[in-house]
């Protein structure tokens, strides 16, 4: 439905780009009113729909959290790597808690991206990383 894409999309996208903002706080609430907008209006999401919610606003997030691993690895201090290591496997550990928690609970719409979600958890399981390599 269209209207799905016009009201709907805009608002995931942007509570997306918000659990990387840099204040605590607004990370936390956005990733939590994220999943539960999804959780409470899901079922009337097209199975189309939720492909383009999983590509273009579930997805970019552990984008992020791969491209703030490579930046904290590369370019800081210990102390500043071992906050930037727990706020990442918090995150990640409870973006995916939530995703997979969203893919059940809408089940017949989501099973489509049941290998891809497998895929992201490959992908976690076979990093260097200890911390990122847990979550998966």
């Amino acid at each position: 439905r269209d209207e799905h894409v016009y009201f709907w999309f805009p608002l995931l996208a942007g509570l997306s780009e918000l659990t990387f903002d840099p204040r605590p706080e607004i990370r936390e609430s956005a990733l939590e009113v994220l999943f539960n907008t999804l959780k409470h209006h899901g079922g009337a999401f097209a199975d189309t729909f939720w492909r383009r919610i999983f590509d273009s606003v579930l997805l970019p997030i552990f984008d992020h959290v791969r491209a703030e691993f490579t930046d904290t690895t590369t370019f800081t201090s210990n102390k500043r790597r071992q906050e930037e290591d727990a706020w990442l496997y918090e995150t990640c550990t409870k973006c995916l808690t939530h995703l997979i928690d969203v893919l059940v609970l809408f089940y017949d719409a989501t099973r489509s991206l049941l290998p891809r979600l497998v895929a992201l958890l490959k992908s976690f399981m076979s990093r260097s990383h200890h911390s990122l390599a847990a979550v998966g």
